[in-house]
């Protein structure tokens, strides 16, 4: 018995054209062509048009392999990015194709994955929010590498910030990047909770009259222990390798770089602890973070 199947005016277009766009220099063997047909004839039965074309272009990139070359080449040539720095960051964009563009989305749509709040509520983060600090989550994991930037020869790529010993000590004024921009000395002192520091004493004029070795106050064995006493952020249970070692008591005021002198914080909630949003205690060596009375909505923040 032969069996008949009806196919819609528009599904007959879409196989058609499917099929006449294989060229004939890609020798596809008549055969091959021909169980392409039947397959796209039964698919037909349950597949619109349009979902007929695109599964056209599959088999058409399936039986003539170089057909897409010309295209993806001339896609990864037009790959783009640029960067303008404004007052307080940077404003950017540009195209990416092919597998860069894959391994963008597959990274950035991972790591912003909503969190809930502390209190059981929905990750308040609109998903603009969530995606930038899935980038930035990405780019301090890659720096952390020291091979990101090929032409650093595996040296960790530094973010240089000049301030006085004094102003970081008493957390006031602000520091100096050396593309000219300032930081505040509550970022300063969040970024310098996990960080190397290569102290530097400059002469009256700025020239540089010591630079001493680098210190690394968070190393990756105190590290390790962190993560599995923490296994996360302490308030919204991030996980540990998108979270920074903050420092209880800070270095710079005498604070040691011990187990029980840190705590695993994401990005979010470092600054929100940095800012006096949380205090922090410990309860048989654990940390805990707890609300000060002002930060309740009904309260006037100091």
């Amino acid at each position: 018995m032969v069996e008949q199947l009806v196919l819609h005016p528009g599904q007959a277009e879409a196989i058609v054209t499917a099929l006449e766009r294989i060229p004939t220099t890609a020798m596809v063997p008549a055969a091959d062509l021909q169980v392409a047909e039947r397959a796209m004839i039964r698919a037909a039965q349950l597949l619109s048009p349009a979902e007929l074309r695109k599964l056209g272009k599959r088999v058409r990139d399936t039986l003539d392999t170089d057909g897409p070359e010309p295209a993806e080449a001339r896609a990864m040539a037009a790959e783009t990015l640029w960067l303008k720095r404004g007052e307080f960051g940077i404003e950017f964009g540009g195209y990416l194709a092919g597998d860069h563009a894959e391994l963008l989305h597959t990274l950035i749509f991972a790591g912003a994955k909503p969190h809930l709040a502390p209190d059981g509520t929905r990750d308040p983060r609109t998903r603009g929010k969530r995606q930038a600090d899935a980038l930035t989550t990405i780019l301090t994991a890659a720096a952390a590498t020291g091979t990101a930037a090929p032409a650093h020869g595996d040296i960790k790529p530094h973010i240089t910030v000049t301030i006085a010993l004094n102003d970081l000590t008493r957390g006031t004024g602000i520091g100096t990047l050396a593309s000219g921009a300032t930081l505040s000395t509550a970022t300063i002192r969040r970024l310098a909770c996990d960080a190397g520091l290569i102290p530097m004493v400059l002469g009256s004029a700025s020239e540089p009259l010591d630079v001493g070795t680098e210190h690394r106050f968070v190393t990756r064995a105190i590290r390790q222990p962190l993560n599995t006493r923490d296994q996360g952020c302490i308030i919204c249970h991030a996980p540990p390798a998108i979270c920074d070692a903050h420092h209880l008591t800070h270095w710079a005021n005498g604070g040691p770089t011990t187990l029980t002198n840190l705590a695993l914080l994401c990005k979010a909630h470092h600054i929100d602890v940095h800012q006096g949003h949380w205090t922090i205690t410990t309860h048989q060596g654990h940390p805990r973070a707890n609300r000060p009375s002002w930060a309740d909505s009904s309260a006037t923040p100091p």
